[in-house]
C-alpha cells in the first residue's frame, strides 16, 4: 500500500509520484492499492498518471486500487477500482 500525504497533488508533483508508483507497481508485480484519504485537490495530470499506472498494473497481470476517491471531489480519478 502506498499512502499519499499532503492535501494537492499539483502537476509537477504528478511526474515524479507516477514515475515512483510505477517502479512500485513493477515490485509488486501490478498488485497495488495507493490510499489518498488526505489528498483534496488534484491535477488533470494526476488523474492521467493514474489512468496509466492502472492499465501498465492490469497488463502485469495485476489491478490498481485507489482509496479515497471522494477525495478527487466526486470525480473518479481514473477507471481503476475504488476500495
Amino acid at each position: 500500500m502506498v499512502r499519499l500525504l499532503g492535501r494537492e497533488i499539483r502537476s509537477r508533483q504528478a511526474a515524479e509520484l507516477a514515475y515512483r508508483l510505477t517502479d512500485a507497481a513493477l515490485s509488486c508485480r501490478g498488485r497495488m492499492v495507493v490510499a489518498m484519504d488526505g489528498v483534496s485537490n488534484v491535477s488533470s495530470e494526476w488523474r492521467q498518471a493514474i489512468d496509466d499506472l492502472s492499465r501498465r498494473c492490469e497488463v502485469m497481470g495485476g489491478s490498481l486500487i485507489v482509496k479515497g476517491l471522494d477525495a478527487c471531489r466526486g470525480r473518479a480519478c481514473a477507471p481503476v477500482k475504488a476500495a
